[in-house]
């Protein structure tokens, strides 16, 4: 419901306060224009209110979709480093047995290189003391 100014009231008033005609008429005439333009209807304010919630119930939205996504992203996370760490232990164990493979092959190769070389057995003896 649009508020009425009544402009006639307005021009007697003005002109009751000794302006002039045309002054009257016009001041009376743009305080009827300043008052309907600025004057909101309910209706009007039930609309700009509802377009301002739809708006922040949108942002509300969107903050709720950001939060959830963190949340996946974080439990993604968590599952990568839950991987790292399986891969890690794994490679240790398997470094763990390349080691003992190598040691064991150092091992087996001295042991040959002895037994193929009679010279070794007499320096190896003399070495540690047992020949004479």
């Amino acid at each position: 419901m649009t508020t009425m100014v009544d402009t006639l009231r307005i021009y007697e008033r003005l002109k009751g306060a000794n302006l002039d005609d045309a002054a009257a008429k016009e001041i009376a005439e743009v305080f009827r224009e300043v008052t309907e333009t600025t004057t909101l209807t309910k209706t009007e304010v039930k609309e700009e209110l509802s377009k301002e919630l739809a708006s922040k119930s949108e942002s509300l939205a969107t903050k709720a979709d950001l939060f959830a996504t963190k949340a996946e992203l974080k439990a993604e996370i968590a599952e990568v480093r839950a991987e790292v760490a399986e891969v890690r232990a794994e490679m240790r164990a398997e470094f763990k047995n390349i080691r003992l493979e190598m040691k064991l092959y150092f091992l087996v190769l001295a042991f040959l290189i002895i037994l193929s070389n009679p010279r070794a057995m007499d320096m190896i003896s003399k070495l540690f003391g047992l020949a004479k």
